[in-house]
């Protein structure tokens, strides 16, 4: 056999080798976004034991290690109770420092002027 025909044998290992390689990583990556869906589906159907201390790599986003505990997708409904519940402790807090601070007014007062919009003269009398 000439150098010639030794060339184009090894080239055509080498270019099965090549092909192979390339097969098992199409095989792994297909694997990989097969297994992403399914962590991303039981995760939305709510199976907490779908990532209990695994990584998850999200695509466009850096791996997060989940925390034993259950993953809850963000809802608007909860962002807006949390963030009234935040403005109504600040609201009070501010009038407790402004009435009591300033004015000298004992907190349960402001406390129940508050509530005197709904339960009229009587809130001043409950304590």
């Amino acid at each position: 056999m000439g150098t010639i025909a030794a060339a184009n044998v090894l080239d055509g290992v080498e270019a099965e080798n090549r092909e192979k390689v390339a097969s098992r990583k199409s095989a792994q990556s297909i694997n990989r976004a097969r297994a992403m869906r399914e962590t991303i589906r039981r995760v939305s159907r709510g199976d907490h034991r779908a990532t209990c201390g695994k990584r998850i790599n999200v695509p466009g986003g850096a791996g997060v290690r989940t925390k034993q505990h259950r993953v809850v997708p963000h809802s608007a409904l909860g962002a807006i109770v949390r963030g009234g519940t935040l403005c109504g402790v600040l609201d009070i807090a501010a009038a407790f420092v402004v009435y009591s601070g300033f004015f000298g007014v004992q907190p349960v007062l402001i406390l129940q002027g508050i509530a005197s919009g709904i339960l009229g003269s009587s809130a001043f009398d409950g304590g």
